[in-house]
């Protein structure tokens, strides 16, 4: 069983069960293992904030950071153990920023943040060139199956 367990600790109201269903859609679509567990935290931007200086350096809030835990690539021990993914930490507000900025809505950049996040827990990454190319690539197919839903 996959468990995603999303914390909304934002101090607004949001839509907790969809970006839980969302989690799990995606890591349905990347072929996880059954016992996968994930953990999604919405923040304020002081937190993020924090968490970004404190564990990357950057004096500035961020949309998304990934903090993982097992190795999802690699193996996790024995077949009755469970996976710790890691954990996703996301910003609405910067969300709510970014919609403005690319002309979106808040919802598409909600789950296009999360869907990011999730695939850093997965091992993309967006370091290089080609990696840029695979992840955005990657999270413009998965959010399209997602809006298909």
């Amino acid at each position: 069983m996959i468990l995603v367990a999303v914390e909304n600790r934002a101090n607004e109201v949001l839509p907790v069960e969809e970006y839980r269903a969302c989690a799990l859609f995606v890591l349905e679509q990347q072929a996880v293992l059954e016992s996968t567990e994930l953990a999604v935290s919405l923040v304020g931007l002081d937190e993020i904030h924090e968490l970004n200086l404190q564990f990357r350096g950057l004096d500035e809030p961020t949309d998304v950071l990934s903090f993982p835990c097992d190795d999802a690539k690699g193996e996790c021990g024995p077949a009755e153990e469970t996976l710790l993914l890691g954990d996703v930490i996301i910003a609405p507000e910067m969300a709510r920023k970014h919609a403005d900025i690319f002309d979106s809505t808040f919802e598409e950049e909600m789950f296009l943040i999360l869907i990011h996040g999730i695939l850093h827990l997965l091992g993309y990454d967006h370091a290089d060139d080609d990696g840029y190319a695979t992840m955005c690539a990657m999270e413009n197919e998965l959010l399209g199956l997602w809006g298909e839903q």
